[in-house]
């Protein structure tokens, strides 16, 4: 066809160019026109027949294959992410800006191109890019699934494991959570067996149903390892999904295509260049030799180029950084390899192995060999396979090996890298774990043990306090002294809790204690906990609320509150003048906030998520810029801190990592001498209406009409031993103790005691062990509760587990020793009557926590009711700030104007003489 078109295009010019010369015979030009149309149709068809640029063509034909490259990688790299062999999704973000990179490349298309197939080879491009910009698309959320479902299946055997290293943990659990575990992690790698996934859902609400029927012994480890496999179980269908709708685009295709719609236009290209040139050849026999040689030389260019690329593509196979080969299909004779792969096998050519076979003696383990072949017949191909292999000297190396077979050639094509380096870093980083893991719990069977030594000896001292503060004929004086050494042992408490608190944190042992709480009495209990100390040191205390900050929340009361009081307690201590206010406000969460991290529990709440904020700001001496940035540093004191000699430089730092546990964060901006800003925002839930405590009462005595109740102290030291039973016995029950584990059970067998008291930590037999023999070998069993001084939230749920009802730490209040036995036995008291207003009152002037509630400001109305003589000695004594002789007169107030008792000796204990004097100053 090509020859019969340029035969007509020659035949219509030589007519053409016949006809013009018989009406120019007699013309002058036609000795010099002929020659010139000769020249210029042959200059014409001499041009266009070398229309075609090979550098473009070979630019444009590589910049293909890399698109067809780069396809191929981008899907290998998202199989083995998805498979965990490749850890991070760096290799595939880089290939996708490459392959934007080459998009942008094949817009220039060579200039032979005619324009229609410009135009087809355009919309071809804009079609490739649509379908990679959806796989993009698609490949994102692939990113965030995959790496939520890689999350859970690193954690969910730690979990599983955790569970089974509990003591607690009884044999038929753990052989469930093995079933388990072998099953998740089987459906991990057969992701479309829907029965299976049945039967872990069933297995997982079986372990859920044994684990419900003691709700009050609640596993950690347990829910956290039920929570991964839920996750696994959720996320696995959608990872699954995705990866096939990643594989399914048709990419691959759309290269295909593109190319072809490039070969077609270059072919279209060829067919009129080499018309052109047939008509050049035609034109003129003259030019032959010349036409000839010059397809010659273009031939011989062609040749040069194409030893140049596969001079190239040689030197990239030998210069490669991985080991390149190929092999026969049917006995493995080595055909054809690289340097690199002789370098990793230990020889010193690749000539030693080519024409030899790869057999059996290569392999380390020959299951591998199976293995390689079940997956080469099963996915027609092997992919990032790990394996060791035998070295030319004996040695072994760890390989990555990758091969597809080449049916057109009968051989297999393969690629393998060494990896030794790479399992050795892993072998060394597990061996830090492990010694990292055994030092973490040496850490915390230290911190358990000094937990329990400390605060044994201060549960005697707050203790004794307490109970001597029961007895209603002390003196003012000796009130105040026992309030004194109570505050103090509260005080050291207070930073036992927080060294130990902060040893809890740096061991990832912290806990959320969430519930719902009224915000607004929190803060308003705080205000009341520091005005007193703002008024003697004549600082404004301000608080102040946004109108839409909610009343009712679902949060951690405890660690927010202790965030408070850090902030407030650093203020009032270095602030001497001015002012120190906390604001707070609302703001709505935005779901781009949220951190998939985040605990599960801060999201079981069904009600809305949000947003608080909250700002402590002082005019205190500021911190110096080069201070701030190590400022939430454990043990960190400014010299602002030094110069006052006061905290422990814990303050911050704890309360830094409950912000963030509460999911949010906090900052601090300060001025030297101007003051600081400190703010802090925490993820909660709106709650419902929250009722409120109501107060306790002082018990002095078991109520009439009840049986006698048999009590069980068992305590191995003595002085904590003599506080719960001088305590007990006051009240009317009947107590024995014992000092340890054996005696408990002996008494247990003769005397039938209702409720035990059980220390856990004892010399000999345990509180553990007597609580387990008690609960197993005297049915019905009394009820026991555990008494121990340790901090840490797993001792609890340990004693839970072996039978213990309920568990309580030292040092205890009276008060809720004396509740655990009304909701354990359901004893009644008799409480203080009028009689002991004055101290009820004092029981009830402060919160559940321990934070004092202050009373109503007084007013000299107030004090109209008392002698004149009585308010003016409270005057003399004010002005004289004699402590001494105004507790006496506040002695004196009768029972019922208790209330006015109560303020006057607040304002005393926080030396607030000149608002006594004010009161009681004569009128003029």
């Amino acid at each position: 066809m090509l020859w019969s078109k340029s035969q007509q295009l020659i035949s219509r010019s030589v007519s053409q160019v016949e006809q013009w010369l018989s009406k120019q015979q007699d013309s002058l030009l036609v000795g010099y026109v002929l020659p010139t149309l000769g020249l210029g149709l042959m200059t014409f068809l001499w041009v266009k027949s070398q229309a075609i640029d090979i550098t473009q063509h070979s630019r444009y034909t590589d910049e293909l294959r890399q698109l067809q490259a780069i396809d191929a990688r981008i899907n290998q790299n998202i199989l083995q992410t998805r498979l965990r062999i490749l850890m991070f999704y760096d290799p595939i973000i880089a290939e996708l800006s490459e392959l934007k990179q080459l998009h942008q490349a094949l817009k220039r298309t060579p200039t032979f191109v005619d324009s229609a197939e410009n135009r087809a080879l355009s919309q071809s491009l804009q079609e490739h890019v649509k379908v990679w910009q959806q796989k993009e698309a698609l490949f994102q959320q692939f990113q965030a699934q995959n790496s939520i479902l890689k999350n859970s299946l690193t954690y969910f055997p730690l979990a599983i494991a955790e569970v089974l290293q509990e003591p607690t943990t009884s044999p038929l659990l753990a052989s469930a959570l093995n079933q388990l575990l072998q099953d998740v992690l089987l459906l991990n790698l057969s992701p479309n067996d829907e029965d299976l996934a049945l039967q872990i859902n069933q297995k997982i609400e079986r372990i859920l149903a044994n684990a419900s029927r003691n709700p009050e012994r609640p596993n950690i480890s347990l829910n956290n390892a039920i929570t991964h496999a839920r996750i696994i179980l959720q996320r696995r269908p959608s990872v699954a999904t995705l990866t096939q709708r990643l594989m399914a685009k048709p990419t691959l295709q759309q290269s295909d295509k593109l190319f072809k719609v490039y070969e077609r236009a270059y072919q279209r290209a060829i067919n009129t260049t080499n018309l052109y040139r047939l008509g050049f050849y035609l034109l003129s026999t003259l030019s032959i030799i010349g036409i000839a040689a010059s397809i010659i030389l273009k031939l011989r260019a062609s040749a040069i180029a194409l030893q140049r690329s596969e001079q190239k593509y040689r030197t990239i196979f030998e210069n490669s950084q991985v080991g390149i080969g190929r092999t026969r299909l049917e006995d493995g004779l080595f055909l054809d390899l690289n340097q690199r792969y002789a370098d990793i096998m230990g020889f010193t050519s690749p000539t030693e192995l080519i024409g030899t076979r790869f057999t059996s003696e290569f392999y380390v383990d020959l299951g591998d060999r199976n293995r390689i072949l079940a997956e080469l017949e099963h996915h027609g191909e092997v992919r990032s396979f790990e394996e060791q292999l035998r070295r030319a000297d004996g040695s072994i190396v760890w390989v990555l090996l990758s091969l597809h077979p080449n049916p057109a050639e009968h051989c297999l094509d393969f690629v393998i890298t060494d990896i030794s380096d790479r399992k050795q870093a892993e072998e060394q980083l597990k061996q830090a774990m492990e010694a990292a893991k055994v030092a973490n719990q040496a850490k915390s069977q230290f911190l358990s043990h000094m937990s329990h030594e400390l605060r044994s000896p201060l549960n005697v001292i707050l203790g004794f306090t307490q109970l001597i503060g029961r007895n209603t004929q002390l003196s003012p004086q000796q009130q105040n002294h026992i309030d004194t050494i109570n505050r103090s042992g509260e005080h050291l408490l207070s930073l036992i809790n927080n060294v130990l608190e902060m040893s809890k944190i740096e061991s990832g042992r912290i806990t959320l204690t969430e519930s719902d709480f009224d915000l607004h009495e929190l803060l308003e209990t705080l205000q009341a906990m520091f005005q007193p100390k703002a008024e003697a040191k004549g600082l404004h205390l301000i608080f102040e609320q946004a109108a839409n900050l909610p009343q009712y929340i679902h949060s951690d009361e405890g660690k927010l509150r202790q965030i408070f009081i850090n902030l407030l307690s650093n203020a009032m201590k270095f602030t001497q003048r001015g002012r120190i206010v906390l604001r707070s406000h609302l703001r709505e969460a935005e779901p781009s906030h949220r951190d998939p991290d985040i605990p599960p529990t801060l999201a079981a709440s069904g009600l809305r998520p949000i947003h608080l904020s909250f700002t402590v700001e002082d005019t205190g001496p500021g911190i110096a810029p080069n201070e701030v940035n190590r400022l939430f540093e454990p043990f960190m004191q400014t010299e602002v801190g030094h110069r006052f000699q006061e905290g422990t430089g814990l303050g911050l730092a704890i309360s830094r990592q409950f912000v963030q546990i509460l999911g949010g964060d906090i900052t601090v901006e300060s001025q030297v001498k101007v003051g600081s800003c400190f703010q802090f925002t925490i993820l909660a839930h709106e709650a419902q209406a929250v009722k409120r405590p109501i107060p306790g009462r002082k018990v002095i005595g078991l109520a009439a009409d009840q049986p006698s109740y048999r009590i069980l102290v068992v305590e191995d030291k003595a002085d904590n031993r003599q506080l719960l039973v001088e305590l007990l016995q006051s009240v009317g029950f009947e107590v024995q103790e014992a000092t340890n584990g054996q005696e408990a059970l002996d008494c247990n067998q003769h005397w039938h005691p209702h409720l035990i008291w059980m220390d856990l930590r004892m010399p000999g037999l345990d509180g553990y062990e007597a609580t387990r023999q008690i609960k197993i070998l005297n049915p019905p069993s009394p009820v026991i509760i555990a008494l121990t001084g340790s901090a840490f939230e797993e001792e609890q749920a340990y004693a839970l587990s072996l039978g213990c009802d309920d568990f309580m730490r030292k040092p205890f209040h009276t008060e809720a020793i004396f509740e655990k036995l009304a909701e354990y036995l359901g004893v009644r008291y008799r409480y203080a009557e009028a009689q002991d207003a004055r101290s009820t009152e004092k029981s009830n002037s402060a919160h559940q926590d321990g934070t004092p509630r202050l009373p109503e400001p007084l007013t000299p109305a107030d004090l109209a009711t008392m002698p004149p003589d009585w308010v003016h000695q409270v005057y003399q004594a004010a002005t004289r700030v004699n402590t001494k002789l105004l507790l006496a007169a506040i002695a004196q107030i009768p029972d019922p104007r208790s209330n006015l008792a109560i303020s006057l000796t607040q304002l005393v204990r926080n030396c607030h003489f000149e608002d006594i004097v004010a009161l009681t100053q004569p009128q003029s």
